[in-house]
């Protein structure tokens, strides 16, 4: 295992392992090589999750095959061998105040049966930073259970589970069981980065995430909900409404009056066509960013607007085109 040899790996991280570590530098401050994805030549020696499947073949052969006539453990089960690429499938967690406890939690989780899991394949970890622990998924604990796990985290995930909304579930009850909510900072500060005022058929709306969602503002505490894309898709669950899309997940807000046609039966949609609707009571936080966007956008806060209805209907014409020149230009900037 050269250096020449480490020049071509051909593993990548994927995008919602990128959008994991994301989140966790911006809650623990750990810089991104306390964060480890892609595994280097000793991964591929010993196998394992931190390896895509072209690395892994340089050293076991296109059959993986071990000395022993079994498979590497990380292709082995169907789930991973039928989801094999060139994808890393494993999360190293560095060292922070918290990694105790979070560890000792989300094994928990695991335990339990927690759905937000389902992705979750092995946890290797201390409770203690003294033994070291290995929660396996189907019990065979065949992954390297080293000591250096006193002082990190390893998290491996089903190969098959690339790019699905289970791992993005992963991410929001990360959110949770560090911060104690559902809805992922990560998503906050980029729907803030990205948030525009614009104009869509005939009415404001606040533009959310690359093209996936329209909020239509009419009250203080609803909004309608327009899909506008195909990059993304809408979650019904108990809690209400959630955006999903571009490796990210946001809790919307509580979903008010009847559901519509043919969204009661499935937890997760297929695209819905241009200007389905429904209508959504607002979590706090996304009131606070549609509020920042507006004031930005007509010099007043969202809440004014809605405080001061006499006021809004005298100047609702002035409103109106500030909007409309504002969104514009929004559209053609984003």
């Amino acid at each position: 295992m050269n250096e020449k040899w480490m020049e071509e790996i051909v593993t990548y991280a994927p995008q919602d392992l990128l959008a994991m570590r994301e989140y966790l530098q911006q809650v623990t401050g750990m810089r991104a090589t306390e964060l480890g994805i892609v595994g280097d030549a000793a991964h591929a020696a010993s196998g394992g999750y931190h390896m895509g499947i072209n690395d892994l073949a340089r050293v076991y052969g296109s059959d993986f095959r071990k000395s022993d006539g079994r498979r590497e453990y990380s292709v082995r089960q169907q789930r991973d061998y039928a989801g094999r690429s060139n994808a890393a499938s494993a999360l190293d967690v560095g060292y922070w105040s918290g990694l105790r406890s979070f560890s000792v939690a989300l094994v928990d989780a695991c335990r339990r049966g927690d759905p937000s899991t389902r992705a979750v394949r092995e946890v290797i970890y201390s409770p203690d930073g003294s033994a070291v622990r290995h929660y396996d998924a189907i019990g065979e604990q065949t992954g390297t259970s080293d000591t250096s796990h006193r002082y990190h985290t390893h998290i491996s995930f089903w190969r098959d589970t690339e790019g699905t909304t289970d791992r993005l579930d992963f991410l929001s009850l990360m959110s949770e069981l560090i911060e104690g909510r559902e809805t992922s900072p990560a998503t906050s500060t980029m729907l803030g980065e990205h948030m525009a005022l614009m104009r869509t058929e005939g009415d404001p709306n606040v533009f959310l995430t690359n093209g996936i969602i329209a909020v239509a503002v009419s009250e203080a505490d609803f909004a309608d909900l327009q899909y506008l894309g195909n990059e993304g898709t809408l979650s019904l669950a108990a809690g209400g409404l959630r955006v999903i899309g571009d490796s990210r997940r946001a809790l919307i807000g509580r979903i008010v009056g009847p559901v519509p046609t043919g969204w009661e039966s499935q937890a997760y949609m297929p695209p819905m066509p241009t200007a389905t609707t429904v209508n959504v009571e607002l979590t706090a936080e996304v009131i606070s960013a549609i509020s920042a966007a507006a004031a930005a956008a007509v010099g007043t806060t969202f809440s004014d607007l809605t405080e001061k209805v006499d006021e809004i209907d005298a100047a609702i014409s002035d409103i109106t085109t500030a909007l409309k020149n504002s969104a514009a230009a929004a559209y053609d900037a984003f």
